[in-house]
């Protein structure tokens, strides 16, 4: 799926919230819901952590729906291309 420029590319079928996020052919990303955290890092800065969040509820690992994944990834996005120079 392509979000603000980004396509974010499920990495498995096991973990259904873990992307490898490209800008055009250069992956510049890492994104993963897991035990109720979503936590973001970035390839530029060598994996640093750019953006988590702790969920309430406590997911099993996946979002309760469209919805929510869309709000997330797009804060995702967003914080990948504020570390990003435009191609």
């Amino acid at each position: 799926m392509t979000i603000n420029g980004l396509e974010f590319k499920q990495v498995n079928a096991i973990s259904p919230e873990s992307y490898d996020v490209f800008k055009g052919d250069k992956q510049v990303g890492f994104v993963q819901l897991r035990w109720g955290v979503l936590k973001c890092l970035t390839l530029k800065c060598k994996g640093k952590l750019i953006y988590e969040f702790v969920f309430q509820d406590k997911t099993d690992g996946s979002f309760a729906d469209e919805e929510q994944r869309s709000k997330y990834l797009n804060i995702v996005a967003d914080k990948l291309n504020a570390y990003e120079v435009p191609m």
